[in-house]
């Protein structure tokens, strides 16, 4: 799940200044100052196509906050300290989020796409299929994104005016593909729901700070 961090978290984005896809200019207008929940599946790949990792969860995101769950692994952020639960091992560690972080798909992708909005031009706006499936899609011409570094490719799917899947290629070929069920927009949430109660763990678990 780490692996993904590199991938989708914070800061505001200033908008370019080259035609834009409406489709998704409305889904960020409205994401900016939601709460958004989602299901979500997601693998990565080499660049032989080889899959490395398959994970499959559930999640709720604002612009600097989330709280993602994946099986026993249970992850937290309010912008300022992540914290990470393993229900299996009874561990628990919190740790401060460095300055400049880059974003992550799964963790800010309000954020995560204003970023690709702001760095990357668009090269492609119809419609593609993702697995099989016709969607709007928004290809974006290689460049330099943060956590992803030059040569950054990015492919956004939405389908009913929602994010659907995006995809992820850095320069050296490797890909994260992620795709969204069940993505829901709602008022921004208090930022105490994303943080995790350490006291009502109960015994035997272990609680480091990093």
């Amino acid at each position: 799940m780490r692996k993904l961090f590199v991938i989708i978290v914070l800061a505001v984005c200033a908008r370019a200044s080259y035609a834009q896809d409406r489709f998704l200019d409305y889904f960020l207008q409205r994401a900016d100052t939601s709460a958004v929940s989602f299901a979500f599946g997601s693998r990565s790949l080499d660049a032989a196509g080889n899959v490395l990792s398959e994970q499959t969860g559930s999640g709720t995101a604002q612009k600097g906050a989330f709280r993602l769950d994946e099986g026993a692994i249970s992850l937290y952020s309010d912008g300022v300290k992540r914290w990470t639960l393993d229900s299996s091992s009874k561990e628990a560690v919190s740790q401060r989020i460095p300055k400049g972080a880059a974003p992550d798909l799964l963790t800010d992708p309000v954020q995560f796409l204003l970023d690709v909005r702001a760095g990357l031009k668009e090269e492609f706006a119809g419609t593609a299929r993702f697995r099989g499936r016709p969607a709007h899609a928004i290809f974006f011409e290689p460049g330099n994104l943060p956590g992803l570094g030059a040569g950054a490719r990015v492919k956004l799917y939405m389908r009913e005016g929602v994010l659907f899947a995006a995809v992820t290629e850095d320069s050296k070929g490797n890909v994260v593909e992620v795709s969204f069920r069940q993505m829901k927009l709602s008022p921004r949430l208090p930022s105490s729901e994303f943080v995790p109660d350490l006291k009502s763990l109960g015994n035997g678990w272990v609680v480091t700070e990093l």
